[in-house]
């Protein structure tokens, strides 16, 4: 299977999530949403995960394997979220 991220800037935030520094305060920080794209190598069926919306503020998706069935999505706060794909799309599975 491969992965295929889409992202889109979805509005900035409130200027009381920003820090108080006026030079911060200049600059919009933006959240970015990401949807996923799974497809099977040699078919061409795509599945578009619509119910599994990422974001962040960063606008680097930062994802990877934790097994054949899991992805771990890294934030930029620094928590992790594990996903199931085999849950959210048996099909692909």
């Amino acid at each position: 299977l491969r992965l295929f991220p889409i992202q889109t800037r979805v509005k900035p935030l409130s200027p009381k999530s920003c820090s108080s520094n006026a030079e911060d305060n200049a600059k919009p920080k933006w959240n970015y949403r990401f949807r996923l794209h799974l497809v099977r190598l040699g078919e061409p069926q795509v599945v578009t995960l619509y119910q599994l919306p990422l974001e962040d503020q960063n606008a680097k998706l930062r994802i990877s394997w934790k097994n054949e069935h899991e992805l771990i999505h890294r934030k930029r706060d620094g928590s992790e979220e594990t996903l199931n794909l085999q849950k959210i799309s048996p099909g692909m599975f």
